[in-house]
């Protein structure tokens, strides 16, 4: 049996991640947020079933922190799952905070989606 990561487990694991992200001189805290990134990384990689990576994207996509739709629509862009509703929520992000747009457009760019 494939071992599955969950919504829940993503959500947990990615709220270690973007926890105290803004400061990057505090040492340990970037290892934490790294093996974090790591952590989820290596558990969406072993999913292998491409028709529950989407649907659970497609949720997390409807999640309510905008940080995780912005991550889970980069990730759909990377792993090539819900393209077009990733660009739309990419899309808005950067049209409601335009500090974030020059990031978005970069991940947008580098999809050839802009």
């Amino acid at each position: 049996m494939k071992k599955r990561i969950d919504e829940e487990m993503y959500i947990e694991i990615f709220k270690d991640i973007i926890r105290d992200n803004n400061d990057y001189g505090d040492k340990s805290k970037v290892r934490k947020h790294n093996a974090a990134a790591t952590k989820i990384a290596k558990q969406i990689d072993k999913i292998e079933d491409v028709e529950y990576l989407s649907q659970m994207y497609l949720n997390l996509l409807n999640n309510q922190d905008e940080m995780i739709r912005h991550w889970v629509a980069s990730d759909c862009l990377n792993k090539k799952v819900n393209e077009d509703k990733a660009v739309e929520i990419l899309k808005q992000i950067a049209k409601n905070n335009p500090d974030k747009e020059f990031f978005v457009n970069l991940v947008l760019k580098q999809h050839n989606k802009l």
